[in-house]
């Protein structure tokens, strides 16, 4: 007489599944207590610049602030009431020279440019001239010194375009939380050195001076990998409320 196979205890997956789920919700509620919740994007942009070179001068240099081009964006915006603070993990910038003035660049001069990443933030000196409060940028030797730079020479009939791109890298860059709300306040023209506050220098140096002011543009796709912390209830209006409840009612009829 054959005895009859015993019955096999095999694991509840639904109660496994149900004690991942429950560990989670508990999880996201004790993040939510202490203002910790957080998510991460990727915010992009485009913008075209111009390096201007002054009449008798032979080069010109240009910042880029990347956390003042990120909180600006719409994207941005978009979240600012929805979090408390934000933090930069990395940021890619993509440029390609579009246009160059003739006598920055022709079949006898041909210029130089360099790029170079700033982590902290330059410090900008300032000069009143006439009543009239100038900036003091960068030259190129002092952009070129930076062991991030990466210089290159336009030939006539040639196209430019280099990529850049940083990431945060030490304990103090990969956890600086700064303020959604009153973020040019604390990174003003001012007081734009920080602990992590990159910025994207860009020289160019020809050979001899101009003697008419020249320029050359620049098309610059951005993108910042950002985290942003401590969600927020955001508060709907009543026009909003009416919307949706209008667009239901025209999808239920």
């Amino acid at each position: 007489m054959q005895r009859r196979a015993g019955r096999r205890n095999y694991p509840r997956r639904g109660y496994k599944k149900r004690a991942t789920l429950k560990r989670q919700a508990f999880g996201n509620f004790a993040s939510a207590m202490q203002q910790r919740d957080s998510t991460n994007v990727v915010i992009s942009m485009q913008e075209d610049v111009s390096i201007n070179v002054p009449v008798g001068a032979n080069e010109g240099t240009m910042l880029r602030n990347v956390t003042a081009l990120m909180t600006s964006t719409q994207y941005f915006h978009n979240y600012m009431g929805m979090y408390d603070q934000f933090k930069l993990n990395a940021v890619r910038a993509s440029m390609e020279m579009t246009f160059i003035g003739n006598q920055l660049l022709n079949s006898a001069t041909f210029p130089s440019i360099c790029t170079a990443w700033d982590r902290n933030g330059v410090r900008i000196n300032t000069a009143v001239i006439n009543n009239t409060r100038y900036f003091q940028l960068p030259t190129y030797s002092s952009v070129s010194s930076y062991s991030s730079a990466n210089e290159k020479t336009l030939y006539y009939g040639s196209r430019w375009g280099v990529v850049r791109q940083l990431d945060a890298a030490s304990m103090m860059e990969k956890s600086m939380y700064l303020p959604t709300t009153n973020t040019r306040d604390v990174l003003s023209m001012d007081n734009m050195y920080s602990a992590w506050n990159p910025q994207l220098l860009i020289s160019i140096k020809t050979p001899q001076s101009v003697n008419a002011v020249n320029s050359c543009t620049l098309t610059i796709h951005w993108q910042f990998d950002v985290t942003l912390r401590g969600l927020r209830k955001v508060l709907v209006s009543e026009d909003i409320l009416l919307n949706l409840i209008l667009v239901l009612l025209v999808m239920l009829v």
